[in-house]
């Protein structure tokens, strides 16, 4: 089977934030090949900004899942710790997005891959930017520094570890 290179993003802004994600990394971990983890960095919230501030992480893997097998991973694991989806950008203990799948276009009714307002996140790029910066955007057509440089979101984001 072919091996896919992944990039998730995940988030946390309730209860102890910093274990959710290293929870979820080692979640992940038992399950495909992690290529590399980046920094954690802290960023308001982006959509609902009536928030806690969010931990964000991304995580580099690789997997011979299909899409829609990685998605039932990333949510089972999300259940795991205790995430509920009852408010759209709402606060939640975690949260994982995929953000791209090699270089595959994606589109589904539950998934869209390359993830479908990453361009428009400045947390996602600036992770992004600080780990692939030539990571290349396959609809967009460009990278992830242009993306970053051309992005209008204005919300605060910083490496905290």
């Amino acid at each position: 089977m072919t091996k896919h290179t992944c990039y998730l993003q995940l988030g946390s802004n309730l209860g102890d934030k910093y274990e959710h994600l290293a929870k979820a990394c080692s979640a992940i971990k038992q399950k495909v090949s992690v290529i590399f983890t980046s920094d954690i960095y802290v960023s308001e919230a982006w959509g609902n900004e009536d928030q806690d501030d969010f931990y964000n992480q991304l995580v580099c893997i690789e997997t011979e899942l299909s899409p829609m097998k990685l998605l039932a991973l990333v949510k089972a694991i999300e259940k795991d710790q205790g995430r509920v989806s009852n408010e759209h950008w709402g606060p939640r203990t975690l949260d994982i997005d995929i953000l791209t799948y090699t270089s595959w276009v994606y589109i589904s009714k539950e998934l869209n891959i390359p993830h479908r307002s990453m361009q428009s996140r400045r947390f996602i790029l600036k992770m992004l930017v600080d780990t692939v910066p030539e990571w290349y955007h396959p609809v967009l057509r460009k990278t992830a520094k242009e993306l970053f440089e051309e992005c209008k979101d204005t919300l605060k984001v910083s490496v905290i570890s």
